[in-house]
């Protein structure tokens, strides 16, 4: 391996331990750290007949960047990393040129990685981060380590209520690692022409097999519902074939990771389940998380609301996914305009909390008690 492409992974291992850092891992982030600095030493070692070339000369850079950073660390110095890499080009990532492939099928889309979000910067649960984190990002990272009997999934099932954002953290996921990602939904992939479903499933997995990315499939528990005596053949047709296409993804080498998307996880067919390598559960945000998701929709409009306003507005959403609590925060803004003459309006008054109580009698979370419990039973149970 060339130095500089040592130099582009030692890189890639500090901007990860950056992220876990700053994302309140500073255990595992510290250990990140001291591997990209131990590999930043050994390739220098490696590297001594070859120190004249600039390459070495950036490489030595990232190593003492590397190592005052630990040294601040050691002693208590701030946490953030960011400065860093603003102030000190040498551990600015390298651009990546990103093509649109031609000829995308009508029934998906194909998004480019961008810069936001990120799957660090996401009010989610550690336990899900680190799914996602260990499974797809690292080996994405450090391909030459996950290998043998470390090799990287590439068949993972998405589960969790609605409104949880799987997408979007999905899209996270994608952008972290500087991947495109490709999306479509049973509804898309299902045709009323007999033989036209399992053709356009096909199709879908061959576009993805095209370029390295991330396929994102939803609502899979509309095609892969458990067997029965009184199943459509057009049904089981689909079924046998997505079967035969996710074998594929799993035993042959493609280049696209499968990630497979169900809010009813339970209702599965059990060979359809157990294909998949890894499973991660997306579930609803904690107390504290629903508290940081309501000041951050809150950053974003003008309003009167105290902390002790949030106390109460976080009591009354137990139970809301993300997607209930940025409805109700929809909801409460659009109320400063009940009663108000918009064409004669000057200024748009800040929002209150009633505006938040009077928004509760309409939204409401989408998410049955009895739907949850049957998820976390069957996440404890998978």
């Amino acid at each position: 391996m060339s130095i500089e492409n040592s130099t582009t992974i030692i890189i890639k291992l500090t901007h990860q331990a950056a992220s876990l850092i700053e994302n309140g891992n500073k255990q595992e982030g510290v250990k990140q750290l001291q591997n990209a600095n131990r590999e930043a030493k050994m390739e220098l070692l490696k590297s001594q007949n070859y120190k004249n070339l600039p390459q070495y000369t950036k490489l030595v850079q990232v190593q003492q960047l590397i190592q005052q950073k630990l040294n601040q660390l050691e002693i208590g110095g701030p946490s953030t990393m960011q400065t860093m890499f603003s102030m000190n080009p040498s551990l600015q990532l390298p651009k990546q040129k990103s093509e649109i492939p031609k000829n995308v099928p009508a029934f998906c889309s194909l998004i480019m990685p961008e810069s936001e979000p990120l799957l660090s910067n996401l009010t989610i649960s550690k336990e899900t981060k680190l799914a996602f984190t260990n499974s797809i990002i690292y080996p994405q990272l450090r391909p030459d380590l996950f290998t043998g009997n470390r090799k990287a999934p590439k068949s993972i099932l998405l589960a969790g209520p609605s409104g949880t954002g799987k997408t979007y953290v999905t899209k996270a996921v994608a952008n972290e690692c500087k991947l495109p990602l490709i999306t479509a939904s049973a509804g898309q992939i299902m045709n009323k022409f007999v033989g036209e479903s399992e053709k356009q499933l096909q199709q879908l997995f061959s576009f993805a097999n095209l370029q390295k990315c991330i396929l994102f499939l939803d609502e899979v528990d509309s095609f892969l519902t458990k067997r029965s005596e009184n199943e459509a053949e057009h049904s089981r047709r689909l079924k046998t074939e997505f079967l035969q296409l996710i074998d594929g993804v799993t035993t042959k080498e493609v280049s696209f990771i499968l990630v497979a998307a169900t809010n009813r996880p339970q209702d599965l067919d059990d060979a359809a389940r157990r294909r998949f390598e890894t499973k991660v559960y997306v579930g609803l945000p904690s107390d504290k998380e629903r508290e940081s998701i309501i000041s951050q929709l809150l950053q974003k409009d003008n309003h009167e609301l105290t902390k002790s306003d949030v106390k109460k507005i976080l009591k009354a959403t137990e139970r809301f996914s993300v997607a209930d609590l940025q409805l109700l925060a929809q909801k409460a803004a659009l109320n400063v305009f009940d009663g108000v003459d918009i064409k004669t309006l000057q200024k748009v008054r800040k929002i209150t909390v009633d505006d938040y109580t009077n928004a509760l009698n309409y939204v409401m979370a989408s998410n049955s008690q009895k739907d949850v419990d049957e998820l976390e039973k069957w996440w404890k149970q998978k």
